[in-house]
């Protein structure tokens, strides 16, 4: 029995959720049509991949050599959002600190280059195509792909981006493949796998009546508050516990859960980074899910888990999506409407997603297929669209550095900024420091000086008191005199003291002698 050898190419070498599910659900799915299978993972870094010990993943760049030295019989690009001509940035796992241009490019031109090159049959995975594209990118994009036999977006809006190039290409629409994510584990493994998790998540929360919220860090301040205020009105209603999880580590978003945390504490924030089973198990026991992550939907909805998607960066990926599933109506754009969103999603029931299961299951069997007969067709580009491509290449190469660049001195202007805020704000520390204990200071002197004029206001009253006694006793002693000097008076002016004057006179004159 043959052994296939396949080589997918996806982002499987940054922590985020979505991309690293895909290697997942394809080994899951297609091991079904394949019964000997040997898959190698390729994205642009050559690392291991995250959140596993041993599972190596290849650079795009050494495609090619490998493919010499022991031949693929398929290459497989994707899911997720590949088809674009633009170099976002990302962080890594070993330096989150710091951002760096990734090359999502080289992912589907590559692997079209090699399989163009050795005739290997080449497949489209359910990509997105999230930006429309100019003419001379259909043009290209439909010459390089035109030797698969079988292309697939995972959207009608991606289709639309791809413009000339879907009709050339016979592109097909199946919905995302992480869809039938639910169908590959069993309920009962995710409900024990949370009770694991939630040992070891270091925060405390209702286990049994939650609900899992995200946003990235591209929410803004204002919005940001009118979500919490929002957020606390379903809490309070609902009986439910607020638990922010970030899903994009590569992309930032746990500055967008900080953020929001420090809007509002009493939500529980998840700090500690989770591996995608994991994270998958805390939104597959929620009570509901809202958020701004595509797969955190797309999740959510595989377990029939109700759902709202805040989706304020209008991306065409979650309208898709929705599309796809008949949920449209569990959009949200105005955040001042996120709670009655949530009364009206919460009281309807999950529509049925069989007929997307299905076409999901038929689209791993078409795969299948066209790696088990080796179908291809030739193709040649020409020179011409080549030089093209490899001009805009070279453009977007500056364009990404020159915003990488200006991304580095904000980042510096940043760091200046917060160290001026730690400087002045530990000034101000200080100076309420010594604010404080100059006003205990003060308030000690003040005391004292009170205690001091309390004593002299009673050694005053004393001295009063001492004062009307005296002035008693003066007042008295005046008296006494005025008494004795009429007294007096009164005997001199007597008759009785006039007549025995003559006496006293000679009694005196008798008693000197």
């Amino acid at each position: 029995m043959k052994k296939f050898r396949i080589a997918q190419i996806g982002s499987f070498d940054v922590e985020n959720y979505g991309d690293l599910l895909f290697s997942y659900v394809f080994k899951e799915n297609i091991e079904k049509y394949l019964e000997d299978m040997d898959i190698t993972l390729f994205a642009p870094l050559n690392c291991i991949s995250p959140f596993t010990k041993d599972t190596q993943v290849y650079s795009v760049k050494e495609m090619e050599k490998m493919h010499s030295e022991n031949p693929f019989d398929a290459i497989v690009v994707g899911g997720g959002d590949l088809v674009q001509f633009k170099k976002i940035m990302v962080k890594l796992a070993d330096d989150p600190d710091r951002e760096v241009v990734y090359d999502v490019l080289s992912m589907w031109f590559i692997p079209a280059m090699v399989a163009m090159t050795y005739q290997v049959p080449i497949i489209w995975n359910s990509l997105g195509v999230p930006f429309e594209l100019s003419e001379i990118q259909q043009q290209l994009m439909a010459e390089v792909m035109k030797q698969s036999a079988y292309v697939t977006v995972r959207d009608e809006s991606s289709r639309e981006n791809l413009g000339k190039a879907a009709s050339a290409l016979d592109v097909k629409v199946v919905t995302d493949s992480v869809l039938s994510i639910a169908k590959t584990v069993d309920y009962k493994d995710m409900q024990s796998r949370f009770e694991n998790v939630y040992k070891n998540l270091d925060v405390e929360f209702n286990k049994d009546s939650y609900i899992v919220v995200h946003v990235n860090k591209n929410i803004k301040d204002d919005e940001g508050k009118i979500l919490c205020e929002q957020l606390n009105a379903i809490k309070e209603k609902h009986g439910v516990d607020v638990v922010l999880m970030p899903i994009g580590y590569t992309l930032g978003d746990d500055m967008g859960i900080t953020k929001l945390k420090s809007m509002e504490d009493g939500f529980v924030q998840i700090k500690k980074k989770l591996a995608p089973y994991d994270m998958m198990s805390v939104i597959a026991n929620a009570k509901f899910y809202i958020g701004a992550s595509l797969h955190g939907c797309v999740t959510s909805t595989a377990f029939k888990i109700p759902n709202i998607v805040y989706n304020y960066s209008k991306l065409n990926k979650i309208e898709g999506f929705l599309s796809n599933v008949k949920r449209d109506y569990a959009a949200l754009y105005d955040p001042k409407k996120l709670a009655q969103c949530y009364d009206k999603v919460a009281s309807m029931e999950m529509p049925d997603i069989q007929k997307p299961l299905q076409d999901i299951e038929e689209h791993f069997q078409k795969m299948a297929e066209v790696i088990k007969e080796g179908r291809k067709k030739e193709a040649e580009i020409s020179n011409e669209t080549l030089d093209e491509i490899i001009y805009n290449e070279s453009v977007y190469s500056k364009e990404a550095q020159y915003y990488k660049k200006i991304t580095e001195q904000k980042d510096v202007h940043i760091k200046i900024i917060e160290a001026t805020v730690v400087d002045r704000e530990n000034k101000l520390q200080t100076e309420k420091a010594e604010r404080k204990a100059f006003e205990e200071n003060a308030n000690t002197k003040i005391e004292q000086l009170e205690t001091q004029i309390t004593e002299k206001d009673d050694h005053i009253s004393n001295l009063q008191g001492i004062i009307e006694t005296y002035k008693k006793e003066i007042e008295n002693l005046r008296k006494a005199v005025d008494d004795q000097v009429k007294e007096k008076e009164a005997i001199l002016n007597s008759t009785s003291y006039k007549i025995t004057k003559p006496l006293r006179k000679v009694a005196s004159i008798t008693k000197k002698k």
